[in-house]
């Protein structure tokens, strides 16, 4: 599908839109401020959607995404205000830079298990966000990803996420106070120009300076942040869990 200014069936103006079956591809920009749209489902057909594709559809409550679809593409869904909830199928594996940036009303989030990085600015400004769980297939999460969720007020963050943030990443241990079923990851965000370059579970000596900041790991409060002075690569411990 390319860009639409009206849609019509029998000569009446449409708002619900369903893609027909057999459509690979939503492109750059097709539904661009389409104010007029309230719905939208898309078939299992569909296996990406472009840049800015419903941008500024200020009317949409629901839509409705399919297995089959692979990519959304930066900004795809960027301020559609009145969007309440979403929930990426288990085939969806990459989601651009901002592509739900700026939905005021989204309150519910359901992520695909196959996603890894959550990208840069992907809920920013999701204002009434108040809580979300992040898969274990997720290894890093970017830049304000989170920025101006002041709702949130839960975040589940697996043992798989080492990296948050472009300059980011968690320093911790995992540790069991009592059996090996209450197993978990703990950690702090630690500030890193180079985090990035740093493999997922490596073992590191850091020389770092302490903060206190609000940060979205500690659900908008204040919590220990760390500045790197240093990071050199080290020895694994003996012990690979930290017990108390």
């Amino acid at each position: 599908l390319t860009l639409a200014n009206a849609l019509y069936l029998n000569g009446e103006l449409l708002t619900e839109l369903k893609v027909p079956h057999g459509v690979k591809t939503i492109s750059t920009n097709a539904f661009y401020q389409y104010t007029r749209l309230t719905s939208v489902s898309i078939p299992s057909s569909v296996k990406a959607i472009g840049n800015n594709a419903f941008y500024g559809c200020t009317n949409i409550e629901r839509i409705e995404l399919s297995e089959g679809l692979n990519t959304i593409a930066g900004s795809a869904f960027s301020n559609c205000t009145s969007l309440e909830a979403i929930a990426l199928p288990n085939s969806v594996e990459s989601v651009g830079r901002y592509a739900f940036s700026q939905c005021s009303s989204l309150e519910s989030v359901k992520l695909s298990e196959n996603m890894k990085t959550l990208a840069e600015g992907l809920f920013h400004y999701c204002t009434r966000l108040v809580r979300i769980v992040i898969p274990e297939s997720v290894v890093s999460i970017g830049s304000r990803a989170f920025y101006g969720c002041y709702a949130l007020r839960s975040i589940t963050i697996p043992q798989s996420v080492t990296t948050i943030g472009e300059n980011a990443f968690v320093i911790g241990r995992h540790v069991m106070t009592c059996c090996a079923d209450d197993i978990q990851f703990c950690g702090v965000p630690c500030i890193y120009p180079d985090a990035e370059k740093l493999e997922p579970r490596s073992w590191v000596d850091v020389v770092a300076t302490i903060s206190a900041e609000k940060h979205y790991l500690y659900n908008g409060e204040l919590g220990p942040v760390l500045t790197a002075v240093s990071v050199k690569n080290a020895q694994p411990a003996r012990e690979e869990v930290a017990v108390f």
